[in-house]
């Protein structure tokens, strides 16, 4: 389900053909530095004024799984972006609109996006068990933090994780010791700056 909603977004942004604007074109399941370095230059079509960046993430058994496009659009997909991101339960989506030839090549700063990445793991047991099965993660351009939380509600649920957040989640979604909106779940996080700087030195529980 989740995959043909991403599927669904990624149609909106290709359905007519010629045009004078340009915009890069790449789809990746990796990164966004993978979906970059394999970007072309797309000639867009009559209606399409716009170029779009469209980055989903979600979970598949636990792991989580990034979807990166970038590609012509038309104005009236970028008016509906919220509405668009917020169709499919468990999917977590940011759309960037540009006008310009080649606009959605660059960060918001007009500077080219700097590869973070993090630590990635999910247990139910422990953070040492998370750690064992932990693998590096290329973070979106906004998930600028890396982090390590602990989460429980009652004696038998638990979760431990890693992974990338965004520094707005950092100082939000654990705040006094509860996650935001459900203060049933105790959780702990810790956020770092940096490539991989959720190691083991972060410490585990």
């Amino acid at each position: 389900m989740k995959f043909a909603a991403i599927s669904f977004l990624m149609l909106l942004f290709g359905t007519l053909e010629v045009s004078r604007l340009k915009c890069y074109q790449c789809t990746s399941l990796l990164s966004p530095a993978n979906c970059a370095s394999t970007a072309t230059q797309a000639t867009c079509g009559a209606e399409q004024d716009r170029c779009i960046t469209l980055e989903a993430k979600y979970e598949i058994d636990g792991m989580s799984k990034q979807s990166i496009t970038k590609d012509c659009s038309a104005s009236a997909v970028c008016d509906r972006a919220a509405d668009i991101c917020g169709q499919e339960e468990g999917v977590e989506c940011d759309i960037e609109c540009c006008s310009g030839d080649l606009c959605n090549g660059v960060d918001d700063e007009g500077s080219a996006v700097e590869d973070n990445f993090c630590f990635t793991c999910i247990s139910n047991s422990s953070m040492a068990d998370c750690i064992e099965s932990q693998t590096q993660q290329q973070c979106s351009p906004k998930e600028n933090r890396c982090g390590v939380m602990f989460a429980y509600q009652g004696e038998l649920r638990s979760m431990f994780r890693k992974g990338c957040i965004t520094e707005e989640y950092c100082s939000s979604l654990c705040q006094n010791g509860h996650i935001e909106g459900d203060p049933s779940i105790e959780c702990e996080l810790n956020c770092c700056e940096g490539s991989l700087c959720n190691d083991e030195s972060m410490g585990a529980k």
